[in-house]
């Protein structure tokens, strides 16, 4: 009855809680932002909001990360160079460089592009989707958005050496 706060050392984990109104009352937000997370994380299965975080990074599911992967950048290339790219299920398109960052399909096989489509693309990255805002058919007409590689990204990527 000394009417002093404590802290329980952390390796201890409740089985219930108990939540007393004058505690959170007077409790510093970080203290209770901490123990609500902790709470939340127990209640869906882990141990404490850290092993929760841990397990998320060990997942994959981070959805914002830096990674290296081979790359090619439109502004590296020069005019008439062609690219080859490819994703599954068997599909490969040879393009050409047009300048910018223009491309043109020049060959297709098993994709819904087709031979002398053109689209903007500033860099291709293997093992990411290959997202085109817009394809520009021979015929004039102008696509929706179009996306190869949705799931698992290009598997294919290959500048064409000159001749």
């Amino acid at each position: 009855d000394k009417h002093v706060k404590g802290s329980i050392p952390h390796k201890i984990f409740a089985d219930l809680a108990l939540i007393d109104g004058k505690y959170i009352a007077s409790a510093p937000a970080q203290i209770l932002a901490n123990t609500t997370m902790d709470a939340l994380c127990r209640y869906i299965g882990y141990r404490d909001f850290k092993s929760f975080r841990e397990a998320l990074k060990a997942s994959g599911a981070i959805v914002s990360s830096f990674f290296s992967s081979k790359t090619i950048e439109a502004s590296s290339l020069k005019e008439g160079t062609g690219v080859i790219l490819g994703w599954a299920p068997n599909r490969i398109v040879e393009l050409k460089y047009i300048g910018g960052t223009t491309f043109e399909v020049i060959s297709v096989q098993n994709a819904k592009l087709q031979k002398g489509d053109c689209f903007e693309a500033s860099e291709f990255i293997l093992g990411a989707p290959l997202f085109i805002a817009s394809i520009r058919r021979s015929d004039g007409t102008v696509t929706p958005p179009y996306v190869a590689g949705k799931v698992e990204g290009l598997n294919v990527l290959e500048v064409i050496p000159e001749e």
